[in-house]
């Protein structure tokens, strides 16, 4: 309400003065009204994009990067391993004859087997039950076997000339 509507409320005044105040009291409160539902609009608009935001933001599980070496597996079960982890290397690397060799399925590695200086296990060694595979992060065909309950693994030998002393 005007200062202006104000001073006609002090003089006197007939019916029609009356309603055309309350009219336009009507219409401020309409006014008020719209003003609420834009401010509820508007407070929702800001939480989508504070969600947006933070969608973008924050990493995908697939771009975390997993540091694993100081992980003891001894303990560890199968059950602790998906099958997505089946073809990735846990345990610790150990240089021996084998080599790098480059793969990109497991059928790549058939035509190799365990390193020379792996062919006799010790009563404290085991194979594991996948023999040569290709790695799903080196790409490279390697072999696994526990030493001692400590998980290991090194790349795979070829097949030609390979003879167990």
């Amino acid at each position: 309400m005007s200062i202006f509507e104000a001073y006609q409320l002090t003089k006197p005044f007939n019916l029609s003065d009356l309603m055309l105040v309350l009219e336009r009291t009507d219409t401020c409160n309409d006014e008020w009204e719209n003003y609420g539902k834009q401010e509820k609009k508007m407070n929702n608009l800001l939480i989508v994009f504070g969600l947006i935001i933070l969608l973008v933001i924050l990493p995908s599980k697939s771009d975390l990067e997993i540091d694993d070496s100081s992980y003891d597996y001894t303990n560890s079960s199968d059950e602790d391993y998906s099958e997505e982890d089946e073809y990735t290397v846990k345990g610790e690397f150990v240089e021996t004859d084998g080599k790098w060799m480059s793969c990109s399925s497991h059928a790549d590695c058939y035509n190799y087997s365990e390193p020379i200086a792996w062919c006799r296990p010790t009563a404290n060694q085991f194979w594991t039950d996948k023999g040569c595979f290709c790695e799903d992060i080196l790409y490279s065909c390697v072999i696994e076997r526990t030493n001692n309950g400590k998980l290991e693994y090194s790349y795979c030998a070829s097949r030609e000339n390979w003879q167990c002393p």
